[in-house]
Order: C-alpha cells, then sequence, then structure tokens
C-alpha cells in the first residue's frame, strides 16, 4: 500500500494562491515521484470560501497563528472565520486520508509552518505558524514545509 501524503495545492502547480497563481515547487514534485506516493491537493483558504484571486491576508500581531489572534486582508476586512473554516475542513481532510505526512507552503497565513509574515503586510517574516499549518500540527499530524524537504 503507498503512503498518502497532503500537501499544499499551490506546490504542486494549481493556481490557487491569492493571486490566482501557483508556486510549483520542484524538490516537491521529485519527492512525489521518488516516494511512489499518493497525493492529496488542498488548499485551505479555498476550502473556507475565499475566491482565487482574493486579496493577500496576513495574522494580526507578528506572532502567527493562535488562538484568539485575527487574519485580516489587505482591504483590512477581517477573514479569521475562513481561514478557521479552511482549517477545520483540512482537518477533515486529513483524517479521512489518513496522510503520514503533511507538506504546506511557508509563509503562507494558511500554511506557513515556521514563519508567516508580521500582519502589517511589510514583507517581513517573523517565527510563527499559519492557522491550518496550526490546527493541523495540534492535532498531531507530522507537517513540514516545502523548505524542510
Amino acid at each position: 500500500m503507498r503512503k498518502v501524503i497532503m500537501i499544499s495545492a499551490c506546490l504542486l502547480g494549481l493556481p490557487t494562491r491569492y493571486d490566482g497563481k501557483s508556486k510549483p515547487d520542484e524538490k516537491v514534485m521529485r519527492f512525489i515521484e521518488k516516494e511512489n506516493v499518493v497525493v492529496v491537493p488542498f488548499c485551505p483558504e479555498q476550502l473556507g470560501g475565499l475566491p482565487t484571486p482574493r486579496f493577500s491576508s496576513e495574522i494580526q500581531g507578528g506572532k502567527g497563528w493562535q488562538e484568539g489572534a485575527q487574519v485580516l486582508n489587505k482591504n483590512g476586512e477581517d477573514v479569521t472565520r475562513n481561514f478557521i473554516l479552511g482549517a477545520e475542513i483540512s482537518l477533515k481532510i486529513a483524517w479521512f486520508s489518513k496522510p503520514e505526512l503533511i507538506i504546506m507552503k511557508e509563509r503562507s497565513p494558511s500554511c506557513g509552518v515556521n514563519y508567516v509574515y508580521d500582519g502589517a503586510f511589510s514583507k517581513k517574516e517573523v517565527r510563527g505558524m499559519g492557522v491550518a499549518a496550526y490546527y493541523l500540527k495540534k492535532a498531531g499530524y507530522n507537517v513540514i514545509s516545502e523548505e524542510d524537504l
């Protein structure tokens, strides 16, 4: 039986990013080929009901996601509920697919594993996790970023 891994859809070349583009990652693609795994693509922001393209969003407070934090888009609109819903649906997908590994897009407000942006839309990175990465890691899943491969 082949291993199952969940991967942020943008890393696979799917146009799911806020700008309607993708971020295909060569290391991720080589890993998939080498390991011969079953891939479950997912995008927490789309799962949470946000359109593509959409305004970029950042977690406020400069510490990444923590309970009670707020996610705002560049227009100042509160999209926290969408990010939480996307994280919850990602958890359900993980429960159904039983992945041995989840690879997520670093610096994303949903998928960042080690780093996100500071919440000021200044492109300044801070240590912290995105909303979905936080929920998946807290639930005990093996979550890494593409940069950790």
